[in-house]
C-alpha cells in the first residue's frame, strides 16, 4: 500500500476557515450548524452500546444431590439468590436518580454490642466480632460459615455514623453456639465501636460499582441476572442437549438431576429511556455467589 501524501498547501491557509470547506461529507453527528464545534459531535459511540451480555462458564455442582448410605434416592438441589426481583431478574435498587444503590437485604443477626465475651462482641484483635448464633433462622450458616464471605458487616455509632465492612472469614463454635466474622480492612477497624454500638450481619450475594464507585446502581442503568442449570451427560459434562432458557427466577431450577449451573448478566445503561452519551453511567459486577442447599 501507498501512503497519500498531502501538501501542507492543500489547506487553505485562511484563519476561521469553515469546516465544511475542508471535509464533505461532515463527520457522524456533526450538521451544517455544528460542523465547527467538534465538541457537540456525540453521537458515534464507538466503545459501547446501550446493552451487552456477559455468561459464565459452566459451574459444576458436585455431588450435592447424591445421599450417602444407606438413604435411597436423589436429594432436590434448593437455589437461592435474593438480589434480584424473581419477576424480571433485575437487581434490586434503593433509591432514585444518580444515588441510588444496590437494595441492602435483611439482616440475618443484629445487636447492640457489649462487653465480652458477651454477644455481640468486638474480640481482642479489634477486627473481629462475635455473635449468638442460636438467633440464626436458617442453621446453614452454622453448618457452612464459609458462605459469609462477601456478606457486610454494617456498623452504626451511637453519633449515627455508618460503616460497612467486607466479611473475609467465618467461624462458628458449636460448643459456644457462636459466630465469628472477621472483616477485611486492615489495622483495627472496629476499635472505635463501644457498648450499645448497633452491629448487623448482612447477607449479600452480588455487588456492584459504577466507575468505580462500590454499590452504586444509578437509576439510569439496569443490571438482570439469569440462571440456567444441565444435567450431565455420559461423559460426565454439561449436557447442553436439553437446556430449558434461562430464568429470572432461580428457585424454578430446584432439581434433584442438576449437575451443572451458569448465569448470564445483561446490562442495559439507557435502562431509564435517557440519552445515551459518553458520560452514562456504567455498572459493572464485582462479586457474585449462588447460593444452594442439599
Amino acid at each position: 500500500m501507498t501512503d497519500i501524501v498531502v501538501p501542507a498547501t492543500a489547506v487553505p491557509p485562511v484563519a476561521n476557515v469553515d469546516f465544511r470547506a475542508l471535509c464533505f461529507p461532515l463527520p457522524i453527528g456533526a450538521s451544517p450548524t455544528t460542523a465547527n464545534a467538534p465538541s457537540s459531535w456525540n453521537q458515534l459511540l464507538p466503545t459501547f452500546g446501550r446493552r451487552s451480555v456477559a455468561r459464565s462458564k459452566w459451574i459444576a455442582l458436585g455431588a450435592a444431590s447424591v445421599p450417602p448410605p444407606p438413604s435411597a434416592g436423589a436429594d432436590t438441589v434448593r437455589f437461592q439468590f435474593p438480589d434480584t426481583d424473581t419477576a424480571t431478574g433485575l437487581v434490586r435498587r434503593s433509591g432514585s436518580g444518580a444515588s441510588a444503590s444496590v437494595l441492602e437485604l435483611t439482616p440475618i443477626l443484629s445487636g447492640n454490642l457489649v462487653s465480652s465475651p458477651g454477644e455481640p462482641s468486638i474480640t481482642t484483635d479489634l477486627r473481629s466480632l462475635v455473635f449468638d448464633a442460636s438467633a440464626l433462622v436458617d442453621d446453614i450458616y452454622k453448618r457452612n460459615p464459609a458462605i459469609l464471605k462477601g456478606f457486610v458487616l454494617k456498623m452504626t455509632a451511637a453519633s449515627s455514623a455508618v460503616n460497612r465492612f467486607d466479611i473475609v472469614a467465618a467461624s462458628y463454635d458449636v460448643a459456644l453456639d457462636q459466630l465469628r466474622v472477621t472483616v477485611g480492612t486492615s489495622g483495627t477497624p472496629l476499635a472505635g465501636y463501644a457498648v450499645g454500638d448497633t452491629a448487623e450481619l448482612i447477607p449479600r450475594f452480588v455487588r456492584l460499582s459504577t466507575e468505580g464507585t462500590l454499590d452504586s446502581y444509578p437509576a439510569s442503568a439496569g443490571v438482570r441476572i439469569r440462571f440456567q442449570t444441565a444435567n450431565a451427560n455420559s461423559l460426565g459434562q454439561p449436557d447442553e442437549s436439553g437446556l430449558v432458557a434461562f430464568t429470572d427466577d432461580i428457585t424454578t431450577l430446584n432439581s434433584s438431576t442438576a449437575r451443572f449451573i451458569r448465569f448470564q448478566v445483561e446490562f442495559d445503561i439507557q435502562f431509564d429511556g435517557g440519552s445515551l452519551s459518553f458520560d452514562t453511567p456504567i455498572p459493572a459486577v464485582e462479586f457474585l455467589s449462588i447460593p444452594f442447599r442439599f
